[in-house]
């Protein structure tokens, strides 16, 4: 199996966090997720090993990693069993890369890796909870319910690794707070989260996420216990949004938009250097029009982070909306040398397209192809379809538009791509009826020219 390239240079990072984490002093079991030593299992169950073995597995897990890059997957599953003979903390091998490769976007080759840890390890219930992870995360939340029950029953009798059990664990009540949390059942969901803060209480993400289900169920008090885990995840986690942002977006999200606006100027008084707080003023500036304030807020945080990818994708996203597509395209170009991001490979290719559309035709349907792949979403569907629509294989392009009308509402770009594919079959009210929803919602996206110009012809043509 051949790698490409992005694939490699997102492997390489996975594998920095992996050795990175596997010190003495901060022994998370897991070959893939760096997390505190769980405080509920006694020092007696953890095997001390000695700085000669703990070396070898970090050599080893790298080499694991290299060889995975390189797409040589029995060598990678070799060396990780190699690994766990000494660290029995260590997942199994498919289980191994299976997480590497979900943690890549990589949910295709994960399902299968999964598929056959399942089969080669019947009575382990961690790749049950992954798979019911990927399945969730798929929408297909009934397979999800499933596996996670399975993997119950396995997990109250399994005993190979006390370390493992409570970082499967883990998985576990996240799982089950994703699922409830997906059903509108936030009482599930919170209690879920709570069981999760008792096994691991200096995850700042998992506070994060307990004071965003609090303001979801948004009973008496839950206000303030949502603050208060805001305010604790940022305790622990001071790279993650201030809790008066976190409250302004919630404010947004519910329309209020001068409550939000008042957070936000307290939020920045407070801490006027921080990177995510601007990145989300920033990006809130850009969703609102206000374009020279963007430029500003982004070049200052150019200035205080040049090599921040994120920020690389803020000034792309922002030159972008400019039309200054050949310093678009630089940015996100730069963006994917560090990371795989698959809206970034969205934006390039929707560029490419826009700069010249014939000579950059192939290499945009390619990414599109690429990043489908990797990562599958309406977005990339849709993006995907259109680059066949411009190839002429109008066959194939509507094999996709029709799966992908029959998913979840599509952004105003996709919008426009799909009414620009049904107006060509014919299916002009199908087609006008979109395009029109996206023209009239005022706000900016890429295509809106053609948008415009699209709904005008449409609208013409219906008058004849």
């Amino acid at each position: 199996m051949k790698c490409h390239p992005l694939l490699v240079v997102s492997i390489a990072l996975v594998a920095l966090v992996v050795v990175s984490n596997t010190s003495s002093a901060q022994r998370s079991r897991s070959a893939t997720t760096p997390a505190a030593t769980p405080t509920a299992v006694m020092p007696s169950s953890l095997p001390k090993l000695t700085a000669e073995q703990q070396a070898d597995i970090e050599k080893t897990l790298k080499t694991a990693q290299e060889c995975f890059a390189a797409g040589d997957l029995q060598r990678a599953a070799h060396l990780v069993d190699l690994a766990s003979k000494i660290d029995p903390g260590i997942s199994p091998a498919m289980t191994t890369l299976a997480k590497w490769s979900a943690a890549l976007g990589r949910a295709d080759i994960a399902r299968r890796l999964l598929d056959d840890a399942v089969d080669k390890h019947p009575n382990d219930p961690e790749a049950l909870f992954l798979l019911a992870d990927i399945a969730r995360t798929e929408g297909r939340r009934t397979e999800a319910a499933m596996l996670l029950a399975r993997g119950q029953e396995l997990l109250e009798v399994f005993n190979d690794s006390p370390v493992r059990k409570q970082v499967i664990e883990k998985s576990m009540w996240s799982n089950l707070a994703n699922l409830y949390e997906m059903r509108g059942d936030f009482d599930r969901a919170l209690s879920c989260l709570n069981r999760l803060v008792a096994l691991e209480g200096t995850s700042g993400s998992t506070h994060l996420h307990l004071g965003l289900v609090y303001f979801k169920r948004n009973k008496e008090g839950d206000e303030a216990s949502g603050m208060k885990a805001f305010e604790k995840a940022f305790e622990l986690d001071p790279t993650q949004m201030p809790p008066k942002a976190l409250r302004a977006q919630i404010a947004m999200q519910r329309g209020e938009g001068d409550k939000a606006m008042k957070l936000l100027e307290e939020a920045l008084a407070e801490h006027p250097e921080h990177a995510s707080l601007l990145s989300f003023v920033a990006t809130t500036q850009l969703s609102e029009g206000r374009f020279e304030e963007a430029k500003k807020t982004a070049e200052l945080l150019r200035r205080k982070f040049p090599d921040s990818p994120d920020i690389m994708k803020l000034q792309g996203t922002l030159a972008m909306s400019l039309r200054n597509l050949d310093e678009a395209e630089s940015n996100f170009r730069n963006v994917l040398e560090k990371r795989w991001d698959a809206e970034v490979v969205i934006w390039l290719v929707m560029i490419l397209l826009e700069k010249d559309r014939e000579a950059n035709l192939a290499e945009a349907a390619t990414m599109a192809e690429a990043n489908l792949r990797r990562q599958p979403s309406q977005e990339g569907a849709i993006l995907l379809a259109w680059t066949f629509f411009l190839r002429g294989e109008t066959s194939t392009a509507e094999r996709l538009l029709d799966q992908v009308l029959a998913g979840e509402k599509l952004s105003s770009n996709g919008a426009y791509f799909a009414a620009a594919m049904l107006a060509d079959q014919g299916k002009t009210e199908l087609a006008a009826g979109i395009i029109k929803a996206v023209v009239e919602s005022k706000a900016p996206f890429f295509q809106r020219e053609a948008a415009e110009k699209l709904l005008k012809k449409l609208e013409n043509a219906a008058e004849q």
